[in-house]
């Protein structure tokens, strides 16, 4: 199918460049710190390159929300599903509403809370002393255009929530482990990134 076809030109382009950047600069080499960006960068790249092409291919689940106050809505609701809750954002800024914080700071708590930012912030600092576990990955030139939540991470079943704007309205799909491959890219990246920053 043209789909996977697509999907697996994207991973293995970025698998190529990748493994021809570990032949230059062998993985007991250090590097610095802009390689990392670079790597981080084109991983992200390659992550949402796919996940377009699969929109076009497939009606997805998808909700749109009109207003802030119903996307705070649906995260809250998102969250408090059981199990492992692992978060891809940039800076965590819509969970400083009361009704989501207390729902993470109650995950926190739990260590059921992976958190993975551009950079460190008030609430992912306080979260963190609360049990959650945080992973930086850094300043980079591309600010990914959509974020992601996985919930049950781990477990059969395991979904996740990619959100992004069109036309000034929030837009969130859905897709679950097992069925679609738009799921293990989005966990690939995780672990890929977990990985750089030696928190795997």
């Amino acid at each position: 199918m043209k789909i996977f076809k697509a999907l697996f030109y994207n991973v293995a382009g970025y698998a190529s460049m990748l493994g021809l950047y570990l032949v230059v600069v062998p993985v007991s080499d250090d590097r610095p710190a802009w390689h990392w960006v670079l790597i981080v960068g084109f991983g992200l790249f390659s992550l949402f390159c796919a996940y377009d092409d699969f929109s076009k291919f497939r009606n997805e689940k998808h909700t749109t929300y009109s207003t802030k106050e119903k996307i705070n809505k649906f995260m809250k609701k998102w969250i408090e599903n059981e199990g492992r809750t692992v978060v891809f954002s940039r800076d965590l800024s819509w969970g400083d509403a009361y009704s989501i914080k207390s729902t993470l700071m109650k995950k926190a708590a739990a260590g059921d809370l992976k958190l993975f930012v551009q950079k460190n912030t008030a609430l992912s600092d306080e979260l963190e002393k609360n049990g959650a576990e945080v992973v930086v990955y850094g300043a980079t030139t591309h600010s990914p255009a959509s974020r992601f939540t996985i919930v049950g991470h781990g477990k059969e079943g395991a979904r996740v929530a990619v959100g992004t704007k069109r036309k000034g309205k929030h837009v969130v799909y859905e897709f679950e482990s097992g069925d679609d491959p738009v799921f293990a890219i989005a966990d690939d990246l995780t672990k890929m990134i977990a990985s750089f920053a030696g928190k795997i």
